[in-house]
């Protein structure tokens, strides 16, 4: 009984130690791909937008609301599918 305990008190440990990782990594992936897309945007911005910098300021505003939403759901993603494995 106390060996099963232990064994299983490990297994949730290492458990906790890959969804960390897994989060780590996630957040890492996800501000790389955020910093290149907002400078890729803000270019793109700045062509279409030589005269009117309010839109540009939009577009990139637009983008990050958009890039954390879609970063919320990819946590949210992952927290469920780590609860659904147990």
């Amino acid at each position: 009984m106390l060996l099963s305990l232990k064994a299983a008190e490990v297994t949730a440990n290492q458990g906790i130690k890959n969804i960390k990782i897994t989060l780590i990594l996630l957040i890492i992936f996800l501000r790389i791909i955020e910093i290149s897309a907002v400078v890729v945007l803000a270019v793109i911005a700045r062509i279409c937008c030589l005269y009117d910098d309010w839109l540009a300021y939009e577009l990139i505003s637009l983008y990050l609301i958009l890039f954390w939403i879609f970063f919320a759901y990819l946590i949210a993603r992952v927290i469920v599918s780590c609860n659904s494995s147990d």
